[in-house]
Parts: structure tokens; C-alpha cells; sequence
């Protein structure tokens, strides 16, 4: 086991499931405007055989949202793909102007409001510069019912970020509005396209490396500062502003668990052996447990930038420590990024100096929201919370077909210091498997201690005939961490423009692109949804839910 495992680890991980190396990400620029382009195979797809075709026909993209998500798929876009970035939305008048500089998009393609594009003269705009083959939305989470029922109905393929809608209605919404129409769909569910897991997927599903899977333990360790940034400052603090904490933060966990054990290969309609094992019962528990007000220390003020030094500097959460002087600030880490420019989006092409863009940044806290105190009570989404999904097997289906009894278990929290750098405990009828993204990499010369964010990945394969349990690690490549999520942004992305591609440019039919190039369809993305939902409606009442039942009441409603 141990040489096959690391065989297939060292492979990319497209090559490990039987097909071309696009997965694996590469910063190199694509072909300029006027070049060939040729087809570009994603993971789902066999090597490609479709020949170079004019450049004309490079398909084109409108990015709606030009904020952090937006940037990451038009970045992946422009780097891995055939396609052009060739319009944006954003009300943000910076953001807007930024992500047209950087992509070359000309101000008749910049649009201060989505809505305008719904206008005839901005169609026709659109129409005369060369059209919009697809639309990517990533814009705020409370939008994108709005949005994609709006825009679908022209025909644009549409790639959604997650969540896709912040209530199931309004999922259930959007999946009738694809189903209705035929265009290919993505959802930012990006841990299905890292290298890691497409590979931890094909040892599991196809390999069957641990035999039948029995249970599942997977941890999504959010971060304390994360979770203090995003979702007590952020825009996902309040529930009924966004949604519960298990959808906005772990939709894609539920998403790779479902992928594993619900429906390990796309849905095709002409073979019942891909119709989906639906989880049986789904039971949760958790609460907010700490960010409250009772936990403010004495005199503390409603803001850090005002509270007294001497109850600031006790502050683990203190706005100075996070945005300034922490690894993650702007003056402990030289961080401009993340999470500083979400605070001062600016900062970077601020022209000031490095003492005009710390004022500039101390005035934002004083007066935003990422500078307030973390238990002044503004928020209410949990911040621990388990989901235990179980299924109750079929005594028909045949043997070693993956539908017997088993369990997922999802463990969300916010206290680690791990930042979304998951760990997962595969446990089968033949072994274990534990996937770990957070192993430490080797420092650099002359460093003492890992640098943040460079963690390697890892698979433990233990065997239940083997005395000796067997590992490998695999550091991500720069343009796997540059990507975000381990590779996944770009292979969503990749996918994405593939899919449109195939069916702009060689004629596929909608249905085998989504198949082929994207990997799941809407369904599976709602299904995701609605088991956070269900999730939360157990936690909530204290109740074990039997999915099937819960999910036609939520039907019935629509």
C-alpha cells in the first residue's frame, strides 16, 4: 500500500485519476489574444483530443462581485485558461476600477450595478464587444438568489460562490432556474478541485484503498482570529443577515463528505449506478459559545481603538494585535493582504507612505466594523458545532457498492490555531486513511519556525494486513498556494471555462460538459446546502432529522 500511495501521490493528481495534468496549477500567462488557443482537459475529463480552434472564439467572462472571490477566479482565469475576463460589476467604485485595470477591460464593460446589465443599451454593449459567454457571481451571499434568477434566464453559464443563497428556498429557487434553462452550472464548492482531494477521492471511490467506508471524522478548524474577522466583525456575524455559521463556513465540507459517500461520481441519467446514497437521519449540536458579553473585560469600550491601553493589550482579540502587529497585520507580518485588505481594500495602491496607510488603516478600525470589541454582542452565529450524518444501508444494493451503513461526522470550530487546514479520518473495512493539510513544512535557511500559511498536506494510510502504518507529504506548489484553498480556486475555475469551452467551441451538449468538465451539477450543490440547513434546524431544536422527510417539507414550501 505504501508504494502505490506514494506513486499516485507524486503523480499530478489528474494523472492519479486517469486523465490530463490541467488540474495541477501553473502561474504561466496564457496564450496572448491572438494565439491558438487549445482545449484545456480538467480532472473529470480524458486526455483532450479536440484540435486548436480560433482565437475569436476564446470564451468570455462577466465578474460580478470584484471583491476577494471575484479577484481569486478572474486571477485563475487569466492564468490557466483559455478564457478572456471581459466585463465586471461591482458597486464598489475602487474594486470596479482595479479589477478592469488589472484585466484590461474597457470602461463600456464596467458596470456600477448588475442591474444595468439587465438594461437593453448595456445588452447591446455587451453584444457588440464580443458578448458574455458566462457569468460568475461574488458578490455578498444575501445577493445571489437575486442575481442568478436574473441572469440565467439569457443563457449565460454561471458559476455561483458559495453559499449559493442564504435560505433553502431561495437554493431551491436557483436550481429550478438551471433546470429550466440549459447552461452549464459551477458553485464555489473549491475543496473538490484541490490536488489533495481529488486525490483523496480517487483512493477512496475508485481505488477503494480502505475498502467499504464505514465513517468518516472530519475537522474544519476555522482559526481564532479567522472566526473573530469573518464572522464576529464580518459580514457573516449575523445569521439572519447571512445565514448559520455550518452554511457559510462549511457548505464545501459538507460538500467533499457528500462527494465521498452520497455521490461519488456525477449523476448521469443513463446509468442508475450514479444515482445518489442520500444520508438517512442528520442530528447537530453546538452553540456560540464564547463571544458573548459576559465575557468583556472590566472598562472595556465598545471599539480597541478606543478602549484603554491597559485592558487592550490583555486582548487576545484586539483589533491593533490582529490588523497591525500580529503575523497577520500590516506592521508584524508586512501583510497587505488578507485580512488587512479587507479592512482598507486600498492599501495597496494607496500612494501614502507606510505611516499615511497606518493612520489610514487606524481610522478604518476606529470607525468600521473590524475594529469593535468582539464581545459587544452584534453577533449571534455558533461558533462550535458537530453534524453527525448517518445512512442506514440498502440490503438490496450489491456487495461492496458503497451503499451499506455508515457515518460522517463534521466537527466545526473556531478555536485553533489552524486556519481552515483541514484534517479528515477515513476509516474502512480494509484500513484507515487520514488526510491532513496542516502538516508543518520545513523551514527555510536561517528560519527558526514555519512561515504562516505553508503548511504541506498529507496522507496516513494504515492497512489492517499491514504492520506498518505508511505516509507520504506533499508540499503545494507556489501556484497551488497562490490559488487559495490548496489549488481549488484554480480548478474550479479551470473547470468552469472548460465546460463553457466545450460547449462554445466543439458543440458538446450541456449535460457531458457538466458531467465531464465541472463534476457535479446542482443538484449536489443543493444537497449540500440543504444538509447545513438541516443541520441547523436539528441543532436549534435538539431534534434528529430524517433527511428525506425534512427536505420535501422545505419543497413543499416553495
Amino acid at each position: 500500500m505504501a508504494s502505490k500511495l506514494k506513486k499516485l501521490f507524486n503523480k499530478s493528481p489528474s494523472a492519479a485519476d486517469g486523465s490530463n495534468s490541467s488540474i495541477s496549477n501553473s502561474t504561466a500567462e496564457p496564450a496572448p489574444q491572438n494565439a491558438t488557443p487549445t482545449t484545456q482537459p480538467t480532472a473529470q475529463q480524458p486526455v483532450s483530443e479536440e484540435p486548436p480552434y480560433d482565437p475569436s472564439l476564446r470564451p468570455r467572462f462577466l465578474i460580478i462581485g470584484a471583491g476577494h472571490r471575484g479577484n481569486a477566479y478572474a486571477r485563475a482565469i487569466k492564468s490557466s485558461t483559455n478564457g478572456i475576463v471581459a466585463a465586471v460589476a461591482d458597486i464598489h467604485t475602487y474594486k470596479r476600477e482595479s479589477l478592469a485595470e488589472r484585466y484590461g477591460i474597457p470602461e463600456n464593460l464596467c458596470f456600477s450595478d448588475w442591474r444595468d446589465i439587465l438594461k437593453p443599451e448595456s445588452r447591446e454593449i455587451i453584444r457588440s464587444s464580443g458578448g458574455i459567454d458566462g457569468v460568475l457571481i461574488c458578490t455578498l451571499d444575501q445577493t445571489h438568489a437575486e442575481i442568478a434568477t436574473a441572469l440565467i434566464p439569457f443563457g449565460w453559464h454561471v458559476l455561483i460562490e458559495k453559499p449559493l443563497a442564504t435560505t433553502y428556498l431561495d437554493c431551491l429557487k436557483i436550481q429550478s432556474a438551471i433546470q429550466s434553462t440549459n447552461v452549464v452550472f459551477a458553485i464555489g464548492h473549491v475543496l473538490r478541485y484541490s490536488p489533495h482531494n481529488r486525490l483523496l477521492h480517487r483512493l477512496l471511490t475508485q481505488d477503494k484503498i480502505v475498502g467499504e467506508i464505514v465513517a468518516i471524522e472530519h475537522k474544519e478548524p476555522i482559526g481564532w482570529y479567522h472566526f473573530s474577522h469573518s464572522y464576529v466583525r464580518g459580514n457573516w456575524h449575523k445569521e439572519s443577515e447571512s445565514g448559520p455559521s455550518i452554511l457559510t463556513k462549511c457548505c464545501h465540507d459538507l460538500d467533499i463528505l457528500l462527494w465521498f459517500l452520497c455521490s461519488p461520481q456525477p449523476f448521469d441519467p443513463d446509468d442508475t449506478t450514479t444515482r445518489p446514497d442520500e444520508p438517512s437521519n442528520v442530528y447537530s449540536t453546538g452553540k456560540l459559545t464564547y463571544f458573548h458579553k459576559r465575557n468583556k473585560p472590566q472598562n472595556a469600550t465598545n471599539n480597541c481603538i478606543t478602549c484603554p491601553e491597559s485592558v487592550e493589550r490583555a486582548c487576545m482579540y484586539s483589533a491593533k494585535k490582529i490588523y497591525f502587529e500580529n503575523p497577520s497585520g500590516l506592521r508584524g507580518g508586512f501583510n497587505t493582504g488578507w485580512p488587512v485588505d479587507i479592512v482598507y481594500p486600498e492599501i495597496e495602491d494607496d500612494p501614502g507612505n507606510f505611516e499615511t496607510k497606518t493612520n489610514n488603516l487606524l481610522k478604518r478600525l476606529e470607525e468600521g466594523p473590524y475594529g469593535r470589541c468582539v464581545y459587544d454582542g452584534h453577533n449571534d452565529v455558533v461558533d462550535n458545532q458537530v453534524v453527525v450524518m448517518s445512512w442506514d444501508g440498502d440490503d438490496n444494493d450489491a456487495k461492496d457498492s458503497g451503499r451499506g451503513p455508515k457515518t460522517a461526522t463534521l466537527t466545526m470550530t473556531a478555536f485553533t490555531h489552524a486556519i481552515c487546514q483541514r484534517k479528515t479520518v477515513i476509516y474502512g473495512t480494509k484500513g484507515e486513511l487520514h488526510s491532513d493539510t496542516s502538516w508543518p513544512a520545513a523551514p527555510a535557511a536561517g528560519q527558526t519556525k514555519r512561515p504562516m500559511g505553508q503548511p504541506q498536506t498529507s496522507l496516513h494510510s494504515i492497512s489492517f494486513t499491514d504492520p506498518y502504518a505508511q505516509w507520504v507529504s506533499h508540499t503545494p506548489d507556489e501556484a497551488d498556494r497562490f490559488s487559495g484553498h490548496g489549488g481549488g480556486d484554480t480548478g474550479l475555475a479551470k473547470a468552469f471555462v472548460s465546460a463553457v469551452e466545450a460547449v462554445k467551441v466543439h458543440g458538446w451538449d450541456v449535460g457531458k460538459a457538466q458531467r465531464v468538465h465541472i463534476g457535479a451539477g446542482i443538484d449536489e450543490a443543493v444537497r449540500a446546502h440543504g444538509m447545513a440547513w438541516c443541520a441547523e434546524d436539528s441543532r436549534a431544536s435538539g431534534e434528529r432529522k430524517v433527511w428525506a422527510s425534512w427536505d420535501a417539507e422545505q419543497r413543499e414550501m416553495l
